[in-house]
């Protein structure tokens, strides 16, 4: 009789643990996590001069040379667009078609598409402006991981932000980052190794 006792409580005991391990195993086939994005895989969906809509994989089959900033900015964006645009045009023709570079503001309030527009073409009509509403801006630092922080208030604010060139792939990729003040060599040499 006690034996009998003891085999039935071993058996519950048993199928209790096993039970206990079925749904564990179910629990953690279930509930995995999502698959994480692609590394460096860096997408945003923003919009042009025109209003259009623009997204990172309009440009996959070219080379990505982007830089956040913003069109009132009094020194460090227009000198670093300067530099981009100049490497860019000095390209040889074959090389210059593969590559395009992105100018995406971090002040949506006063960079609306006109204005984006207008601040592009005095560079290059090869620049492309790119601004969007305030989650789609934000949603494009994210993903770039730029530091963007207005500072003053009234209409003479600026926008305290990282000066950082990015190198994207034919692939959607993030290939490297450079200093805002990267050297004409440097960002040639970037652009070599991202074809």
């Amino acid at each position: 009789m006690v034996s009998g006792k003891l085999n039935r409580k071993r058996i519950i005991a048993l199928s209790s643990v096993a039970l206990a391990a079925a749904a564990l195993i179910f629990l953690s086939w279930t509930h995995r996590p999502q698959a994480a994005p692609a590394p460096n895989d860096v997408p945003f969906a923003l919009v042009d001069a025109t209003g259009k809509t623009v997204m990172n994989t309009d440009f996959r089959s070219k080379v990505m040379l982007i830089y956040f900033g913003y069109t009132s900015c009094p020194d460090i964006c227009p000198t670093t667009l300067a530099r981009v645009v100049q490497v860019h045009s000095d390209l040889p023709q074959d090389i210059r078609a593969q590559v395009v570079p992105i100018f995406i503001t971090v002040d949506p309030d006063r960079d609306r598409p006109e204005q984006i527009g207008e601040y592009v073409a005095s560079f290059s009509p090869d620049l492309i402006g790119l601004t969007g509403s305030h989650d789609a801006i934000e949603a494009a630092e994210r993903a770039y991981k730029v530091f963007a922080e207005k500072s003053g208030d009234g209409e003479y604010y600026t926008v305290d932000h990282s000066s950082v060139l990015y190198i994207v792939g034919k692939d959607g990729k993030l290939r490297e980052k450079l200093k805002g003040d990267a050297t004409a060599e440097e960002i040639l040499t970037a652009i070599r190794n991202a074809l």
